[in-house]
């Protein structure tokens, strides 16, 4: 598994302390290209591309779905089974 995850400049000393010359964070842009070439780049040596939806929220995970991630990851042992199952509610019906 693998889960491609942006900088996120809040509190980050790097963008804190050089606002001039560290950007906040990548666009919305990068972060799809990110995914979708992690999807392409990875096939047959890693199946599973997941997006961290605890920092780029439900909404934004249930798009990434479409480009290429399979899986959300979890925070928590306990929340595993469920979200996978969650997951594949999110994708909706599989295409033929």
């Amino acid at each position: 598994e693998l889960v491609p995850l942006s900088f996120v400049h809040y509190d980050s000393p790097l963008f804190t302390e050089n606002p001039g010359k560290v950007r906040p964070g990548p666009t919305r842009d990068e972060v799809d290209k990110m995914h979708a070439v992690s999807r392409i780049m990875l096939h047959g040596w890693i199946d599973n591309i997941q997006t961290s939806w605890t920092k780029l929220g439900p909404e934004r995970a249930q798009e990434m779905l479409n480009i290429g991630v399979n899986d959300f990851v979890v925070t928590g042992w306990a929340l595993f089974r469920p979200m996978r199952q969650w997951t594949k509610v999110m994708r909706g019906p599989t295409k033929p």
